[in-house]
């Protein structure tokens, strides 16, 4: 067992609680490739407490808490936003040490919004002139398309044939 480390508990510890509760905020750069570029951890809560069962396995119930610096998904714009995840992990009485550093990680990962939004409203950027529409409003006019124009050659090819 890694000494004075804030993420393994012993599970012997535990049991002779009969329970444990720990709230901490960890070092943030142990879980920096946790996210995906240009996604960043700038701030990590953690609460966690465990209860044995009287079955045997020892049962973890936490909350994550992070702010992280992201990117918007339309203007690119930088935004920094607060996030809560709940988790539960369930760990055999027959490991010495419970090392929570991986559930810590797996949950930051799902974390993170697949699509980020600065706001609700935004514009994002003008697809011929690359401008941030929420900023600067430019007189560009998107191309026109025809969204049957892949049809016109499907009939003139089996009217060939």
């Amino acid at each position: 067992m890694e000494e004075n480390s804030p993420f393994i508990f012993s599970r012997a510890e535990i049991r002779q609680k009969g329970g444990l509760t720990s709230a901490f905020k960890p070092d943030i750069t142990l879980f920096a490739d946790s996210l995906e570029k240009p996604a960043k951890i700038q701030n990590l809560e953690l609460a966690l407490e465990f209860f044995p069962d009287e079955k045997g396995p020892i049962i973890l119930s936490g909350s994550l808490e992070a702010e992280l610096r992201l990117e918007c998904s339309r203007c690119g714009e930088p935004l920094t936003a607060r996030f809560k995840e709940n988790f539960d992990e369930v760990y055999e009485d027959t490991v010495e040490c419970i090392d929570v550093r991986e559930t810590v990680r797996e949950t930051l990962v799902v974390l993170a919004p697949m699509k980020v939004l600065c706001s609700d409203a935004c514009k994002g950027l003008c697809p011929v002139c690359g401008v941030n529409r929420n900023i600067k409003i430019c007189s560009c006019q998107p191309p026109k398309r025809n969204s049957f124009a892949a049809l016109d050659n499907f009939n003139k090819e089996n009217t060939a044939r």
